[in-house]
């Protein structure tokens, strides 16, 4: 489930009012319609547009170096619209600030070798498979394989699953993987940190069962023949 740190706002852009429509962002395999957050300040995020009984948005702020908006963050953009644009953000849909985003820089480049290996989650749990991320070279010359799963534990032995096998190719730092094609399909962005062997996730929460997700911090290591 996702945690927003939200603290409300009541400013208007710019001078120019804030669109309270609702925006939708189709999910692109190009890696050119991603979006980076830019700067320190928290970024205005207006959200839930058009589901509000008055209507209008959800207004809040995504906060840098956060656990919501890591440095690393990723969104992927739609259209703009008095100088707000609209992004599709960790599984959610809203208006920010078009000057607080910026095109993927594509240096510095990773090395495709640099990607390859097992990656899992940091947290472990004695009796529970653990998530996992394997990154191969694809079938294209200069493209990554990434094939994983997530799991949610629920009460009563609920358990969720998720699933994400695809190719893509980076660009510097950044991987766009698409799994499925429409609106319902699986998207995973993951950003590399070799000097530390290891990569930040994030999702568009259609990646398997309800509460799982492939976001957050991915270490790389060597799995014993049962850990897989």
């Amino acid at each position: 489930m996702i945690r927003w740190a939200f603290c409300l706002v009541f400013a208007v852009f710019a001078g120019r009012a804030q669109p309270t429509t609702e925006c939708a962002v189709t999910p692109h395999a190009e890696i050119s319609s991603l979006r980076i957050f830019t700067g320190t300040a928290p970024v205005s995020w207006n959200f839930a547009c058009g589901t509000q009984p008055q209507g209008g948005c959800i207004k809040g702020q995504l906060v840098p170096g956060s656990q919501e908006l890591p440095p690393t963050a990723v969104g992927a953009f739609g259209h703009e619209q008095n100088g707000w644009a609209c992004i599709f953000f960790s599984g959610v849909t809203g208006w920010v600030p078009s000057n607080r985003l910026a095109a993927l820089p594509d240096q510095p480049a990773v090395p495709l070798d640099e990607w390859l290996g097992w990656y899992r989650r940091p947290e472990e749990a004695t009796g529970r498979k653990n998530d996992r991320l394997l990154l191969t070279r694809g079938t294209t010359e200069g493209t990554l394989r990434v094939s994983g799963r997530a799991y949610w534990y629920g009460q009563a032995d609920n358990i969720h699953t998720g699933q994400i096998n695809a190719e893509a190719k980076p660009c510097g730092r950044y991987l766009h993987i698409i799994d499925g094609e429409g609106d319902g399909a699986c998207v995973v962005n993951l950003v590399a940190d070799p000097a530390n062997h290891k990569l930040i996730g994030d999702d568009n929460s259609q990646c398997g069962g309800l509460n799982v997700r492939f976001r957050g911090e991915w270490i790389r290591f060597t799995p014993s023949r049962r850990a897989h």
